[in-house]
């Protein structure tokens, strides 16, 4: 090599290296850290994005929960009746202990008291008879056809062939 060409290379040598040096500082190093902002930037709306997606799961569950309970409740509002009538609530009590073999003696009713949407009766009921038929009646009370009746509590003694119980009960209505 020569005298003129050594000066050449180490020029184009710096050369070369500061635009190596520029390119790195001002290009590819802003570019690299913008490109990590990016990366973590979405990597947060993927996160979101999931969450998302699972709380429109849960509102789709949540619809169906609120059609059953629609549902439930326009049962329930079908099978409780628009009015507490004594006179009615007697014979439905009657006729279902006759119809269990079970003999009526006695029934007396409390005040109408109103709760909510719904009013009730307080009805206490005492009758005689085998103790399975005096057990079949108070699930019937429970799953009452004409009125919907809540057992209180039940006292239930003497032998299992005669027994004598004492129901007391509570009969619901809707509110006018």
């Amino acid at each position: 090599m020569n005298k003129q060409t050594n000066p050449i290379i180490i020029l184009t040598l710096v050369f070369v290296l500061g635009f190596i040096y520029a390119y790195f500082k001002f290009l590819f190093i802003p570019q690299y850290y913008e490109l990590k902002d990016i990366s973590a930037q979405l990597s947060q709306r993927q996160i979101y994005l999931e969450r998302l997606q699972e709380n429109l799961e849960n509102v789709a569950a949540l619809r169906q929960d609120v059609m059953e309970l629609t549902v439930a409740e326009t049962n329930l509002k079908d099978r409780i009746p628009a009015e507490l009538d004594y006179p009615n609530i007697m014979m439905t009590v009657y006729t279902m202990a006759k119809n269990n073999g079970l003999n009526p003696k006695n029934i007396s009713y409390e005040s109408i008291a109103q709760q909510g949407q719904t009013v009730t009766l307080g009805l206490s009921f005492t009758c005689t008879g085998s103790r399975d038929n005096i057990y079949t009646l108070a699930e019937q009370f429970l799953k009452g056809d004409e009125y919907l009746f809540v057992l209180d509590s039940i006292s239930v003694s003497g032998s299992p062939e005669e027994s004598s119980a004492t129901m007391i009960l509570t009969a619901y209505a809707l509110q006018n």
